[in-house]
């Protein structure tokens, strides 16, 4: 299925961070081979990693987001630097492996259930060289749900311009969320003000099997993987309670 065309439209507005770039950048050029980006989106992460040297593949299944991401390589004068691929993650089939295979901000969660989690790790393995690396962050539960509380109730995420343009627009997500299920639904809705007076909605719903930090440890056990590192974020800062991220550096096991 494919991103709704608003969600790859905007997605720089929320998605406007960078502080996990320079965490994969540096993997990537240790490396010193193919890189592969499992969920790029619009290249946020594989274009400035690609102009920093490495050789980037990035992959996706939204049409939406590689057509994101090759205006975006050509608007900073990089165009056909990363090569982009439309593919499953679950199936990418790619038919070479990697050095680094990489999954940025909560890419495995967007994989709604166990089973399917397992899968693209277990797909991931396979594209690993024997000598390579798999990183990947996702949320730490318990400090996601303190700072995103699951009420239903829409909160304010971003507000501002629009980047590169001159309209303003303004972020909203209500959570809802299945303790038993270890589900989050975010349901987002972006309102764009237009220059006339008329304001503009997009909403949309994300889905997000979170893991706990054992589980996480053991689905990649399953795979084949042992964690070579763990980090409570991307300064490299030991993982404990007040942890906002899980950034985990696999290799083969």
């Amino acid at each position: 299925m494919s991103e709704p065309p608003a969600y790859a439209r905007y997605y720089d507005f929320v998605a406007d961070f960078d502080h996990d770039v320079g965490f994969y950048r540096d993997l990537a050029l240790a490396a010193g081979g193919a890189v592969l980006e499992l969920g790029c989106g619009n290249g946020r992460v594989a274009i400035p990693l690609a102009r920093a040297g490495a050789r980037v593949t990035g992959l996706d299944r939204s049409p939406e987001m590689l057509a994101a991401a090759r205006a975006k390589e050509a608007a900073v004068g990089s165009a056909g630097l990363v090569e982009w691929l439309q593919a499953d993650m679950l199936r990418p089939a790619l038919g070479k492996s990697f050095s680094l295979v990489y999954a940025a901000a909560n890419t495995l969660l967007v994989l709604s259930s166990v089973t399917a989690q397992k899968e693209a790790l277990a797909a991931a393995r396979s594209l690993v060289a024997p000598d390579g690396r798999l990183a990947l962050d996702v949320f730490h539960p318990p400090v996601y749900l303190r700072d995103h509380p699951p009420d239903g109730r829409p909160r304010v995420m971003r507000q501002g311009l629009l980047p590169g343009g001159c309209e303003r627009a303004r972020w909203t997500v209500a959570v809802r969320h299945s303790a038993a299920a270890q589900i989050l639904v975010a349901a987002n809705e972006i309102e764009i003000y237009r220059e006339s007076g008329a304001v503009e909605r997009h909403a949309f719903e994300e889905t997000l099997r979170y893991c706990h930090r054992f589980e996480l440890e053991l689905l990649l056990e399953r795979a084949g993987f042992e964690i070579e590192t763990l980090h409570g974020w991307f300064d490299r800062r030991p993982f404990d309670d007040s942890a906002r991220k899980m950034v985990v550096v696999a290799r083969p096991a």
